[in-house]
């Protein structure tokens, strides 16, 4: 019986090592210092300003692969599968990105951006956009990027008026999207 015991005992610290070593082969691990979720994200939002949808794609990519919680990088990836045209994979994105950091305001200013983009392919994107952008300056009233995104949004819907008073707002902040 005290045999039993000490060999349910070994197998057991056996299967556990055995499965914490199967998850650290799993889990992808950085190449270099520079190899970040943080440093992908950035490089993937470059090649969103240039208009580099699938390089984007593959930055976005790589950070969620590095992190699997990383909501910038969904929303990122969003917005460049709406540039793509793959309105399903956007807006996949976009809900996971929100779902994952839904009270962080510039996952949710991305996330309105998903669905700016999304204006062609989406009847009612304006919805969306408009529910996330409030959202997001309901956290942070002068967050940036989420009022830039409002003007945008006013824009493309030809509230003039409104979109003249949300980059208006942007410049006086006197931050990067202020020359945009």
């Amino acid at each position: 019986m005290i045999k039993l015991k000490r060999y349910t005992r070994v197998l057991q610290v056996h299967v556990v090592l055995g499965i914490m070593l199967v998850m650290s082969a799993c889990a992808v691990k950085p190449s270099s210092d520079m190899d970040s979720p943080a440093y992908h994200h950035k490089a993937g939002m470059r090649h969103l300003d240039m208009g580099e949808y699938q390089s984007a794609v593959n930055s976005f990519s790589r950070a969620i692969e590095l992190d699997k919680k990383f909501a910038l990088s969904h929303a990122g990836l969003g917005i460049a599968h709406a540039n793509l045209n793959d309105k399903k994979a956007a807006k996949k994105h976009a809900a996971k990105a929100e779902g994952i950091a839904g009270k962080d305001p510039q996952v949710l200013a991305l996330c309105g951006k998903v669905y700016i983009d999304l204006r062609d392919q989406e009847k009612k994107w304006h919805k969306d956009a408009k529910r996330l952008l409030k959202k997001a300056l309901k956290r942070d009233k002068k967050h940036e990027l989420a009022t830039y995104y409002t003007g945008e949004m006013h824009l493309y819907q030809y509230e003039f008026s409104e979109a003249e008073d949300s980059f208006r707002a942007v410049v006086d902040m006197k931050g990067e999207h202020s020359g945009r």
